[in-house]
């Protein structure tokens, strides 16, 4: 089960992710510590979207505020996450959006499964003003 890291601990996120730059390694794996209250990178529908930050993290994905930006549940979206190597360039993570209440959202990571669920209960139950969806057998 998902850890509520509403402490700020942030999460151990252990994934794989497309590179975007054409790199020839095609997936790049990352064991990477992500912070709360981390600032990063959102692509939105084919746009930028600044101000953005993660708010709480887990294994399988973050719970994103968006100052201005309400990101409906079902879209997909990017999150530029630090290099796991420490080169600079950010690494870029496909997630989808499970869960939103306005400009708050809850980005996931994993294989859309019942952990998805555990997820949103985890993550968005402090920190949404709405309940987690019921859950679905």
């Amino acid at each position: 089960m998902t850890q509520n890291n509403a402490g700020g601990r942030g999460a151990d996120y252990t994934g794989r992710a497309p590179r975007p730059d054409g790199d020839a390694r095609v997936e790049h794996r990352l064991s990477e510590r992500i912070p709360c209250d981390l600032q990063v990178h959102v692509r939105f529908r084919d746009q930028e979207l600044d101000g953005c930050r993660i708010l709480n993290a887990a294994a399988e994905g973050v719970l994103l505020e968006c100052p201005g930006q309400e990101i409906p549940p079902g879209h997909g979206l990017e999150i530029a996450l630090p290099d796991p190597e420490g080169k600079g360039a950010p690494l870029w993570v496909w997630g989808l959006v499970v869960h939103n209440a306005g400009e708050r959202a809850g980005v996931f990571f994993g294989p859309i499964s019942g952990t998805a669920h555990h997820f949103i209960e985890a993550l968005c139950h402090h920190h949404l003003e709405v309940p987690p969806p019921a859950r679905r057998n």
